[in-house]
């Protein structure tokens, strides 16, 4: 008699087959688990399979298909899938290394190893929790955030739970740094996380209008080498790993042949952008007692290109304030966030301002905690395709009610002016006007929304006039339309604007 563990998305069932040799088979109807001593089959490797799916304890299901042809399966009992997991997690921590599962091996009975690897899986969880959200307030580099965790530098390019990515400061003069550090500078060094942050927005050939090619460090490539052969090289044999979830339970998650070839793909993206945008440069000799200091902290893989900017007289791209801020402040080097660096690709034209607007909005919506921009860009986000031009708009324009009052109002006067002037054809006036009342900026009492309504006089601007008139009247029920607004286009409220400077007041 043989025994099989037939695996669906709710229940686990174990199933006797009569007149089979002893063994034990896993049967599932999707990828399932590699456990000790257990063969794996599922419906893509035989029909007979989806046979089973869906019967309850006691069934006898007579199977017709090889290599089960001719026999009986009975259904002797039906486990609670959670239970099921726990089980063979037990099984499977005993049986490779904690590296790979993140589990410990325990001994005992089933319920109490269930427990213990429970346990052991919401404390690394909580463990988890803390050290990001110590990382995220006290704005740490993505590299050691990703190395404390034992994950890719890549799981850390957009917000989630308990961490947020901290771009640029925002304020005026860092904002004037940015910009004549790219005026002045002829080439450009690119930070590795600032690679993979462009890879992530879909950059890849895009600046292949640029005059020279970007520039990077031997020590900066190795590092990308690291992380990908360290963090994230699918070893063989590997199958899944096992998670805590947020409700207390213990799942498996597998490594599915689509995460792999993704995977795959996004680090080939990487291989080629370097070798055809990209021009290795050798980093000179570091001898500055500071910054070997922080090269001891960041590595070589960073503080190298930071001593090549300097000597060069380059611009270092880094879109984290950390990075930033050890480049400028520390080793002296001309520095730029990325983001600003995009808008500077617009305005040579070595790329679109459609598609740099395009690139910001992503970043908005990936969480990084200021994103600045020209205020003409949202002209060009409102002339977009209508499939894009909304979620676009919507994500830079919702910054504005972070941005410094006279820039602000700025944007928006220039805004209900274009569209009362019918500027936009086939844009919804409507639901522009409504986006543009949503992101008025909070400070705005009811007497200054009076007193601008005023200012819009004559029938062209009717419509206007009496929005700001309503919106005055009734400050407190645009609350809830800011929030609608900001869930649908994945921004949230936060201490970050949109234009090209935050209010001092903010900070």
């Amino acid at each position: 008699m043989a025994f099989l563990t037939l695996v669906n998305f709710q229940r686990a069932r174990l199933v006797s087959f009569q007149r089979a040799p002893t063994e034990q088979v896993l049967v599932s109807d999707t990828e399932s688990l590699l456990l000790p001593g257990v063969r794996v089959v599922t419906t893509r490797d035989y029909p007979w399979v989806a046979e089973l799916m869906g019967h309850e304890q006691g069934d006898v299901v007579a199977l017709a298909s090889a290599p089960y042809a001719g026999m009986r399966a009975v259904i002797d009992s039906v486990l609670d899938l959670d239970r099921w997991n726990v089980s063979k997690a037990a099984e499977l921590v005993q049986s490779v290394p904690s590296s790979t599962t993140g589990v410990t091996a325990f001994s005992g009975s089933i319920d109490q190893l269930g427990e213990q690897i429970r346990q052991q899986a919401q404390d690394q969880r909580h463990q988890r929790s803390a050290v990001l959200q110590k990382a995220s307030a006290e704005r740490a580099w993505i590299g050691l955030a990703a190395a404390s965790m034992h994950v890719s530098p890549r799981a850390f390019l957009r917000k989630q739970a308990d961490w947020r990515p901290t771009g640029h400061s925002g304020m005026a003069p860092d904002i004037e740094f940015d910009d004549v550090a790219l005026r002045k500078a002829t080439r450009c060094v690119l930070d590795p996380v600032s690679l993979l942050l462009l890879m992530d927005l879909g950059v890849d050939t895009a600046l292949a209008s640029m005059p020279t090619r970007l520039v990077m460090t031997p020590q900066a490539v190795d590092l990308l080498f690291d992380w990908w052969y360290s963090l994230e090289r699918v070893q063989r044999g590997t199958r899944g790993t096992l998670v805590a979830m947020p409700d207390g339970r213990v799942a498996i998650h597998e490594l599915t042949s689509e995460h792999r070839l993704h995977v795959r793909r996004f680090w080939l993206r990487v291989k080629t952008f370097i070798t055809e945008y990209v021009e290795i440069v050798a980093s000179p000799a570091i001898s500055e007692k500071e910054t070997l200091n922080i090269a001891r902290v960041l590595g070589p893989g960073i503080v190298s290109g930071m001593a090549l900017a300097k000597e060069r007289g380059w611009a270092y791209l880094a879109e984290e304030l950390m990075i930033y801020g050890a480049a400028r402040h520390i080793v002296g080097s001309p520095a730029a966030s990325l983001h600003r660096f995009l808008v500077h690709c617009a305005q040579r034209r070595w790329c679109t301002d459609a598609t740099v607007v395009e690139w910001l909005a992503t970043l908005i919506r990936q969480g990084w905690r200021w994103v600045g921009y020209p205020s003409y860009m949202l002209a060009t986000a409102l002339g977009l395709p209508e499939a894009r031009r909304w979620r676009v708009f919507k994500a830079l324009l919702m910054r504005l009610r972070r941005a410094d009052l006279p820039v602000a109002m700025s944007a928006l006067d220039t805004l209900f002016r274009q569209l009362d002037a019918g500027r936009y054809v086939g844009v919804s006036v409507r639901r522009a006007r409504e986006l543009l009342l949503a992101a008025l900026p909070p400070q705005l009492t009811k007497e200054h929304l009076e007193t601008w309504a005023e200012q819009y006089s004559g029938k062209p601007h009717a419509a206007t006039r009496r929005a700001l008139k309503d919106a005055a009247k009734s400050r407190g029920r645009m609350a809830p339309l800011r929030a609608r607004i900001d869930e649908e286009g994945h921004v949230d409220d936060v201490d970050a604007d949109a234009l090209d400077s935050r209010s001092a007041e903010e900070e």
